[in-house]
């Protein structure tokens, strides 16, 4: 047995050295795995469902300086600037606001030195006596950390997305300075010619835990599109599976906040297409997509990517989306001017296009969408924006 599993097994329920019980082996393709012995239980293995949004929700939008926290109608219920929540120097010339992850009674957020994206720390929320608060932080990553969520079945490790260094790190403890397990641009999870992962989403469903992750691929013209998204199963943290790759056919422009969430008996994906309506020499737009699937180990079918009707302005590089169990969308879209907008789901009917970003669109299916409301606006580049129900 290797040191890394000496060090999990106390905390792990999952078997170190081979895949966990019940878990796609290393060997299977996301082919063979709707065929495999997870065909039996896969609908009973689903993301998380469509939010439920209360009274006592709020909404959270992590910007350029500052965190936000809102209730169900915009209003603002808490502020806190990075600068003086950080305890270090890092955001004196101010932090931008990245990936927040709820997490029960609270929620992970990740900032980043102003434009350098040289230094970068974590900071975890918490609700305790009707108070929302800072619980801990940790400032002393060198790489520019886009995102962190808690690790599964322990309650001291976090698995961290470190994007400018490429790979995707499993700390056993939130404090230690090197990562206990890593998957980097050089494993065979990591689909060719990627890079810059930017954004994760991490789930449990009948005792064996997933990570879905999203590659921005920065484009360097905007009709080059690389990005991705994967579905990997992480049950055994030392050997993550691919279980999906979306889109099946070509790549995205620029992906930023994919979701998946469970509504009206099917699951959603949901992402920001950030650059996918980007022409030279004008302003970065971009939609939203959405793709579904009935089962968790079948890459989702593309339906539809949304955009502003004339009620708006074009969503400037659009980061996130989400879905609540009113079915609505909750989307944010970023820059100078960023802003939250709440608009009903629209009817989505089978298409035979891929979803795919080439330069005359035509695998896309745009639907433009009017009505809804802006919850939030005037942001100064916001990252995402999602409800979150604090728990005593």
């Amino acid at each position: 047995m290797n040191a890394n599993c000496q060090i999990l097994l106390p905390l792990l329920l999952a078997g170190c050295g081979g895949s966990a019980d019940s878990s796609i082996s290393t060997s299977e393709t996301s082919e063979t795995s709707q065929t495999s012995q997870t065909s039996q239980t896969s609908d009973l293995l689903l993301p998380p469902e469509a939010l439920v949004v209360t009274a006592d929700s709020l909404l959270l939008v992590p910007s350029f300086g500052f965190l936000g926290a809102y209730d169900n109608n915009g209003k603002e219920v808490y502020e806190w600037d990075f600068a003086d929540i950080v305890d270090s120097y890092i955001c004196d010339g101010a932090c931008k606001g990245q990936g927040l992850t709820p997490d029960g009674d609270g929620f992970y957020v990740s900032y980043v030195k102003g434009d350098t994206r040289s230094k970068s720390g974590i900071m975890r929320f918490s609700f305790s006596d009707g108070e929302l608060a800072p619980q801990w932080q940790r400032n002393n990553f060198e790489t520019y950390v886009h995102d962190a969520t808690p690790m599964p079945k322990t309650e001291a490790g976090m698995i961290v997305l470190e994007t400018s260094a490429n790979k995707v790190s499993w700390f056993a403890e939130k404090s230690d300075l090197k990562p206990l397990f890593s998957v980097n641009n050089e494993s065979p999870l990591w689909e060719s010619s990627l890079d810059s992962p930017n954004g994760l989403q991490q789930f449990s469903s009948q005792g064996r835990d997933f990570l879905l992750i999203n590659w921005r691929q920065d484009s360097s013209t905007p009709i080059v599109a690389g990005g991705l998204i994967s579905l990997w199963e992480i049950t055994d943290p030392l050997e993550p599976v691919t279980v999906w790759n979306y889109p099946q056919v070509g790549r995205l422009s620029e992906p930023h906040g994919a979701a998946l969430r469970y509504y009206d008996g099917e699951i959603y994906l949901l992402y920001g297409h950030s650059k996918s309506l980007t022409v030279p020499d004008e302003l970065l737009t971009g939609t939203i997509g959405i793709a579904k699937s009935s089962n968790l180990f079948t890459a989702p079918t593309y339906f539809a990517d949304i955009s502003t009707g004339k009620d708006y302005l074009p969503m400037e590089y659009p980061r996130s989306a989400d879905l609540t169990s009113d079915g609505n969308l909750i989307i944010c879209a970023t820059g100078e001017q960023g802003w939250v907008w709440e608009v009903p789901l629209p009817n989505l009917f089978p298409t035979d296009k891929s979803g795919q970003h080439t330069e005359s669109k035509s695998e896309m299916n745009i639907i433009e969408l009017n009505g809804g409301r802006v919850l939030v606006e005037d942001l100064l580049h916001p990252f995402e924006a999602t409800f979150w129900t604090p728990q005593q």
